[in-house]
């Protein structure tokens, strides 16, 4: 059997990872599916960073517009980072 190509192997982990987030992913998550991309075969430029996102946002549009989706709901907002401490004097 024929070697899959990196960017169908992509685009399948794309569909795998919106389906599995319920079209919602925090900033975190989306870093990890870079890294798997990498992984593919998939060169991680800037441009290619933001045609992988999207990819996402599109496959989250039309996974959202299917019957088969859970009804849409906001993503969770992301958390805050502690406040600095302030040095002393």
């Amino acid at each position: 059997m024929a070697a899959t190509h990196p960017v169908m192997k992509v685009l399948k982990e794309a569909f795998d990872f919106v389906v599995s987030k319920n079209g919602c992913w925090n900033h975190d998550e989306w870093e990890a599916f870079c890294r798997d991309a990498h992984d593919s075969g998939v060169q991680l430029f800037p441009e290619n960073e933001a045609a992988l996102g999207a990819i996402l946002e599109n496959v989250r549009q039309l996974y959202l517009a299917t019957p088969a989706a859970p009804a849409p709901k906001k993503c969770a907002a992301p958390k805050k980072a502690a406040p600095r401490k302030k040095k002393a004097e």
